[in-house]
């Protein structure tokens, strides 16, 4: 039993434990860059925005909700709105803690990932993400066919790339909460 993610629910949910387990390693895979983004927090620009981090939390909401960890869905949503509503100082000062929240959460679903023995593969590596790839998905997101675009994002996900990482990872954070239509516009320009 778990404290910040219920399992049981999660796989009642996708009706598949390894289904649900592989939305939950995409979580645990993309959540450490967007954490990272939020420390940067500042009101003089040389970090992220107030702006940027109320988008960064509503994924982190969403992904939360996706994998049934609803304490740091409720947190996010706070922060979220709070960061929508222009309250940098209630943000800056409970940003640390809502921080803390998700890497307890993330450590649970290490612990979880650990047991069900889904640990990650080795990368390739390469220079930008493909072109032809990117193509696919947008037209895959155009169309709304989830299940190629899951292999798509799959197959983009199995490098590290020289410049295109942050991309990707947009890309699999925007695919888990469901906004094709931004997948899409963001492919056409």
């Amino acid at each position: 039993m778990y404290k910040y993610i219920d399992v049981e629910n999660g796989i009642k949910r996708f009706d598949n434990e390894t289904a649900y387990l592989k939305v939950v390693q995409a979580f645990y895979k993309h959540t450490p860059t967007l954490l990272d983004e939020l420390r940067t927090l500042s009101k003089d620009g040389t970090g992220v925005s107030l702006a940027d981090y109320g988008i960064i939390v509503h994924g982190i909401k969403g992904s939360s909700k996706g994998i049934v960890a609803s304490e740091a869905a409720l947190k996010a949503e706070e922060m979220e709105k709070a960061a929508k509503g222009g309250d940098f100082e209630y943000v800056i000062a409970q940003n640390s803690s809502f921080i803390a929240l998700v890497e307890s959460l993330m450590q649970e679903i290490g612990e979880l990932l650990q047991k069900a023995g889904t640990g990650s593969k080795e990368k390739g590596q390469a220079a930008t993400p493909d072109p032809a790839l990117l193509a696919e998905l947008c037209e895959a997101a155009k169309q709304f066919v989830p299940t190629q675009m899951e292999k798509i994002i799959e197959k983009l996900e199995s490098y590290n790339y020289d410049t295109g990482n942050d991309l990707v990872v947009w890309l699999r954070n925007q695919f888990d909460n469901l906004e094709y239509d931004a997948i899409q516009e963001k492919l056409k320009s």
